[in-house]
């Protein structure tokens, strides 16, 4: 799986040149084209990736302003069969995004569940109320409401169901106003990508 990834996963490197890998610590580096700082410049819907937390985001959106964000969550039973697949350690850092170091670590008595944090996007102004009296301190570990660009939430755990998935894509085209949603074309890459994982 180490080398076949390449082929389903097409990356930033390919799309926007060796450059990007400095734009998570928010440099422009000269290695920025005519197209890909014309991309920048647009409003154009692109993609890049950010493994890594707000912080990483917020520093990432300082090449990138125009940038809307999508916030994977429920990602951990999906992580604990990619990073086996993926890596030859099996083992990834994942920083605060970790449900036994939020549980061992992190949390307090008062915090939410792992669960009710991943609903929010990470993001303590998306908690519930009873929560205000933390959420300061929450916000320390996980700075989401710092990130003010426009953001939406994908469910990872839909990626082990077709149905719940192509629903979660359905909703992702509508939030981004994109009218060539094409669900033949998505089953086949989905048909593809969770062989890899199951």
């Amino acid at each position: 799986m180490l080398q076949w990834r390449s082929g389903i996963e097409f990356g930033d490197i390919q799309l926007y040149g060796k450059g990007c890998k400095h734009w998570e610590y928010g440099y422009q580096t000269q290695d920025i084209n005519d197209t890909v700082q014309k991309l920048i410049n647009s409003q154009l819907n692109f993609f890049i990736t950010a493994h890594g937390d707000a912080n990483t985001v917020s520093t990432l959106l300082t090449v990138w302003p125009n940038a809307k964000v999508i916030v994977l969550y429920n990602f951990t039973d999906f992580v604990n069969i990619a990073v086996k697949l993926k890596t030859k350690s099996g083992n990834i850092d994942s920083g605060n995004a970790n449900i036994n170091k939020y549980n061992t670590v992190l949390s307090g008595p008062d915090w939410p569940s792992w669960h009710e944090l991943n609903q929010a996007l990470f993001n303590v102004n998306n908690l519930d109320k009873k929560y205000d009296i933390v959420k300061n301190e929450i916000n320390n570990f996980y700075p989401w409401r710092d990130v003010t660009n426009p953001i939406v939430g994908f469910d990872v755990s839909t990626f082990f169901a077709w149905e719940l998935f192509k629903d979660e894509m359905q909703q992702l085209y509508t939030w981004f106003e994109f009218d060539d949603f094409n669900e033949k074309r998505l089953k086949s890459f989905w048909e593809a990508y969770i062989a890899l994982h199951i």
